[in-house]
């Protein structure tokens, strides 16, 4: 089930910097794995498609993240 860009937002929202870098370590994991999993030989555009889908997010959530720990370690000086 995937959620709406506003529904992910407000999950977003609520979840604790330790979750999310738990989540996209996690999203980042999934992709490597796939990607072992297809050494040697030639993706397909689906595979291809969907793995750089997944590594865009998780990237995505990493610069937000940035943003989101600078900006706290801004409110700590």
């Amino acid at each position: 089930m995937s959620l709406s860009k506003r529904q992910f937002e407000a999950q977003q929202e609520k979840e604790t910097p330790t979750a999310r870098i738990t989540r996209v370590r996690a999203q980042l994991r999934t992709v490597s794995y796939e990607l072992a999993a297809h050494e040697g030989r030639v993706l397909d555009y689906e595979t291809a498609a969907e793995l750089n889908r997944a590594l865009a997010a998780a990237m995505r959530e990493l610069e937000a993240l940035t943003f989101s720990v600078a900006g706290l370690a801004g409110l700590a000086h």
